[in-house]
């Protein structure tokens, strides 16, 4: 894929739900239900190239905004997780602050996946979320029992290790 085609990817995974796109009633699908689902697909697709600093940028906002719909937001960290970007743990962090349950938890179960060196900073900025799930997932990480732990947002990538 050529380096416009790349940059045309990005621009479509950043764009957000245009007025075209929500107008557009020829599809048997909602307009906004098909266009997150070109989204997760671009940002499926970008993931596929070699990683370069514009690629995990791209994928580093589109995973932090939020205003951006959770599907695009989830699979946006799955595509870092998958490509071993070098900023996926930051990312993740991040999102230990997000006002979403779902993200704080997908933060969590990604934390636990890539067997993250900082566990027991993430538990202490989490440790009163009022989800008791989100910590108790840490703490199971802390304690080395990674097979216990159930995940629901988050797939590990092809070349992770899932036991100990």
């Amino acid at each position: 894929m050529r380096e416009d085609q790349v940059i045309q990817l990005c621009k479509e995974l950043l764009r957000g739900c245009s007025e075209e796109s929500l107008d557009n009633n020829s599809s048997p699908m909602p307009s906004y239900l098909l266009d997150i689902y070109f989204r997760v697909n671009f940002a499926k697709e970008l993931a596929n190239h070699p990683m370069s600093i514009m690629i995990s940028a791209t994928l580093l906002r589109s995973a932090l905004t939020a205003n951006e719909d959770d599907r695009i937001r989830i699979e946006s960290v799955q595509q870092l997780l998958n490509t071993d970007s070098p900023f996926v743990e930051l990312v993740l962090f991040g999102l230990l602050f997000d006002e979403d349950e779902l993200m704080r938890e997908t933060a969590v179960e990604g934390l636990a996946v890539i067997r993250s060196q900082n566990l027991e900073l993430a538990l202490s900025i989490i440790s009163d979320d009022e989800f008791t799930e989100i910590p108790d997932t840490l703490r199971k990480a802390l304690a080395g029992e990674y097979d216990s732990i159930k995940l629901y947002h988050i797939d590990p990538p092809p070349d992770c290790q899932t036991s100990d």
